[in-house]
């Protein structure tokens, strides 16, 4: 009940990581907030991808917006779920010239599907297992199952109206974290995506919030 769901996913695998970016995934603290630039935040041109993107912003999970040199920052949280596990909060935040963008989620363990499952969303609609994979050190992070919440019922999503992601993180040096995100989709292929690197500037709090 008290291991961080990459700690419950990966067990002793999680040593195979760069510290730094085992410190990310399964923080010594509760809280951790991190900032940085994404060096490119991109996305396919054209209206089908800009209007899914922007369906998607009112959620706070994509959105359409791209740019260079875009300010970011993130906070983790660790919180208590109503049935005794810990999930932890992935809040980022891009900084735009015209306005804020949130990329909000949760992550749990699931101990009978033995996978890390994402919940995007203001409202944790979109629920997406996850593939682990260390490489040379990093965390690489692929999207499996997915499925929305509409209401209490539970709907499939069909691999062509999914959209995929692969993360990876690394150690970049200097005290950074690289990171590169990329989304696709069977029909649209690679629609969006942000590279760049990010630093801890501030942890504190030993309390864990509660959650739902």
């Amino acid at each position: 009940m008290n291991a961080l769901p990459f700690e419950a996913a990966l067990g002793p695998a999680l040593d195979r990581l760069a510290p730094a970016v085992r410190e990310h995934f399964a923080p010594s603290g509760t809280r951790r907030r991190v900032r940085g630039v994404m060096r490119r935040v991109w996305r396919r041109p054209g209206l089908l991808s800009a209007i899914g993107l922007q369906l998607a912003a009112w959620s706070n999970t994509l959105f359409p917006e791209t740019g260079a040199d875009i300010p970011f920052e993130m906070e983790n949280a660790l919180v208590r779920l109503a049935d005794g596990r810990l999930g932890v909060t992935w809040n980022r935040t891009f900084h735009f010239p015209a306005r804020d963008r949130r990329f909000n989620a949760l992550m749990t363990f699931s101990p009978e599907r033995r996978v890390v499952v994402d919940w995007l969303g203001d409202d944790r609609s979109l629920e997406v297992e996850l593939r682990l994979a260390i490489e040379e050190g990093a965390m690489v992070l692929r999207s499996g199952r997915q499925w929305r919440w509409v209401g209490r019922v539970r709907v499939p999503l069909p691999r062509w109206l999914a959209g995929c992601a692969t993360v990876r993180v690394w150690d970049a040096g200097d005290d950074a974290l690289g990171v590169r995100v990329t989304v696709w989709n069977p029909i649209l292929g690679d629609f969006f995506g942000y590279d760049g690197a990010f630093r801890e500037v501030v942890e504190s709090s030993r309390e864990v919030a509660c959650h739902a």
